[in-house]
């Protein structure tokens, strides 16, 4: 048996640093458009993400098919949206669907697999992330408020919505800018925001992505391949290196489709669970999720993804 673990600085700085460079921009951006939407959309409409009731979580999840976002842009934005009034069910869809059915997923995705079955593997991948944030936003809005929301965390700002979808309500003292004041100062309080919601959530990126490299680079590849010769190891081993590796959304079915001993239907597990989970993902969602709840989404969408690529996918992929 050979080296399951060996480090080496210079492979874990390049790692970091690509994972960083390739990241940052997108939680960059993510900043930048939650606090746009917050001053000039959500302050002129109080209104939006408010009042509507559980059944329109699937179409806020299909929301995620029109939005070209990878998990680093959409979390600010998620995070903003509901500390601003809209309900946590529909919020948590919104965050999970969002970097899992985008059309830049579709269009890398059937690139990645154009020779291996892409169409199916698109058309599969896109319905199974949809259904996994459905399901994880019709969860959510069934929790206890102290499972989901962090103590202390940006979300508490929100009345708390009853299942029928009650109106949230606004943070007292915090007056939307009306149309003629949207100039310099409002641009100014756009940037101070970005900038305050940028900063809290590096620190959790960062870490993130530290744990990410050192796995990326230390461990085998090869030795969490060994869990592929059976149908739930490959399935779960995959899950885990997803989680493990962090791979962007919008580039990580070109990692997939390069792992030519893989079953299919544990390729899509690993497309799948990667967007909804992995280990720069966990330190994010902490910065306004309780970790209890985070936990649980791991462990959750994991065995949900794990059933519906085995006795789903296992019947259409070979």
């Amino acid at each position: 048996m050979g080296v399951w673990v060996r480090f080496s600085a210079a492979d874990f700085a390049f790692a970091f640093l690509g994972i960083l460079f390739e990241g940052v921009p997108f939680l960059l951006a993510g900043a930048v458009i939650s606090a746009i939407f917050d001053r000039f959309i959500v302050n002129r409409y109080q209104g939006v993400g408010c009042g509507v009731g559980l059944g329109w979580i699937p179409l806020v999840a299909g929301v995620g098919f029109l939005l070209p976002l990878c998990e680093c842009a959409t979390v600010p934005i998620v995070r903003r949206m509901v500390s601003r009034g809209m309900p946590i069910g529909h919020g948590i869809a919104f965050l999970l669907a969002v970097p899992s059915v985008n059309p830049l997923v579709g269009l890398s995705t059937w690139a990645a697999f154009r020779f291996q079955g892409g169409e199916l593997m698109v058309v599969m991948r896109l319905v199974f992330g949809w259904l996994v944030a459905t399901i994880a936003g019709l969860a959510a809005a069934n929790l206890p408020k102290e499972w989901v929301v962090r103590s202390g965390g940006v979300a508490t700002r929100f009345s708390w919505g009853s299942a029928g979808g009650s109106a949230g309500r606004r943070p007292a003292g915090e007056g939307g800018m009306s149309g003629e004041e949207l100039g310099k100062e409002g641009w100014r309080a756009v940037m101070n925001s970005a900038a305050s919601d940028f900063l809290d959530m590096l620190f959790y990126f960062c870490l993130g992505a530290a744990i990410a490299a050192f796995v990326g680079t230390a461990f085998s590849v090869d030795t969490m391949l060994v869990m592929a010769e059976e149908p739930w190891l490959g399935i779960f081993g995959m899950m885990g290196m997803a989680g493990l590796l962090s791979v962007c959304s919008s580039s990580d079915a070109f990692v997939a489709a390069g792992m030519v001993a893989v079953p299919s239907f544990a390729k899509l597990a690993f497309l799948v669970y990667g967007p909804i989970f992995d280990v720069k993902l966990f330190f994010l969602y902490l910065s306004f999720l309780g970790w209890r709840y985070v936990v649980g989404l791991g462990v959750g969408s994991a065995v949900l993804i794990g059933l519906m690529c085995w006795k789903i996918g296992g019947w259409f992929l070979p």
